[in-house]
C-alpha cells in the first residue's frame, strides 16, 4: 500500500489539470494518466505478490505431496 501511495503522490498535478481543462472525466483520468504513470509500481507489487504466494505454497505442497491422497 505504501508503494501504491508513493506512486500516486509522484504523479505531477499538471497532468490532472490538463485533462480537466481538455474535458476529460474520471475514467479518462484514471485510464490515460494514473494507470500508465503508476504501472512500474503496479508491476513491482504484482511480482512481489506472486513471489510471496509461491513462498507460502511450497511448504504445504512439499509436506503433503500435492493432494489429500498423498497426505502425510
Amino acid at each position: 500500500m505504501i508503494i501504491f501511495l508513493a506512486a500516486l503522490n509522484d504523479i505531477p498535478k499538471q497532468y490532472y489539470e490538463a485533462i480537466e481543462i481538455d474535458g476529460g472525466g474520471r475514467l479518462q483520468r484514471l485510464w490515460h494518466i494514473t494507470i500508465p504513470l503508476a504501472s512500474p509500481s503496479i508491476f513491482f507489487n504484482t511480482i512481489m505478490g506472486v513471489i510471496g504466494g509461491l513462498q507460502v505454497f511450497v511448504q504445504p505442497y512439499a509436506m503433503t505431496g500435492g493432494g489429500p491422497n498423498d497426505a502425510s
